[in-house]
């Protein structure tokens, strides 16, 4: 379990981002995390990801404070986190190269990564040589090869066109039903929060406050944008944003 508890960030120009959020976030679970562009969703993202300390409140793993990133955590980004000079192979190697892993081990674990992905045969190239979705593939390659317990996602597939972007988000559900990891991403779309969360948190503008949680207990079924649940569910969501 991940809890926060009475999570409050306030920068040093006074800016106040985010103000007393608790939740419990639980293992395996996903959850999608959704508010008006700048409220503070970023922010509340990279202190649960351990990278900012709160101002006041505490982020709490299996009851332990978090001060650090979690040795069991992946945080993906915007822009993939690519390093642009080392291969497809080497950027999906990385983490584990970091995290003290043997050069055998590594070997096997980044194939099988690429091998899922369908990236294998590209192992060898550059990010600038890949497209927008094969570069988040290498990013999600990263992912799978590490088996972390929990993913931290900002936006992480706002570059993509709008039917890459589909293609992407049923890749990411099926990985994280495959790997059971518990899954938090930030995402502007209401179409998107709907589609990969299990329960969709609705953030205030700034600062962020916890205005709703939508338990969302049909994801998972790669054809629930077909459904009339499906819009219903989108157009709740878009309700409690425009509060």
């Amino acid at each position: 379990m991940l809890q926060a508890i009475n999570i409050s960030k306030t920068y040093s120009d006074n800016t106040k981002a985010v103000d007393g959020i608790s939740f419990n976030f639980i293992k395996g679970n996903s959850y999608s995390i959704i508010g008006p562009s700048g409220c503070g969703k970023s922010t509340f993202l990279l202190m649960a990801a351990g990278f900012l300390k709160p101002t006041s409140g505490r982020f709490l793993i299996d009851g332990n404070q978090i001060n650090k990133p979690y040795d069991k955590s992946v945080t993906i980004l915007q822009n993939f986190g690519l390093l642009p000079w080392y291969t497809v192979y080497d950027n999906v190697a990385l983490g584990l190269k970091i995290k003290g892993f043997k050069k055998n081990e590594i070997k096997l674990k980044v194939n099988d990564a690429l091998s899922m992905m369908g990236l294998l045969e590209f192992k060898d190239y550059y990010p600038s040589q890949l497209s927008g979705g094969m570069r988040q593939k290498v990013a999600f390659g990263r992912v799978f090869a590490l088996k972390p317990n929990i993913v931290f996602l900002d936006e992480p597939l706002s570059s993509l066109d709008a039917l890459n972007r589909e293609k992407m988000q049923d890749f990411l559900l099926n990985l994280w039903k495959m790997e059971k990891f518990m899954m938090i991403i930030i995402t502007h779309s209401i179409e998107e929060a709907v589609f990969l969360g299990k329960e969709i948190l609705v953030f205030s503008n700034r600062p962020a406050k916890l205005v709703k949680v939508i338990k969302n207990e049909s994801v998972g079924d790669i054809n629930y944008r077909k459904t009339s649940e499906f819009f219903e569910k989108c157009k709740s969501v878009r309700e409690f944003i425009e509060l």
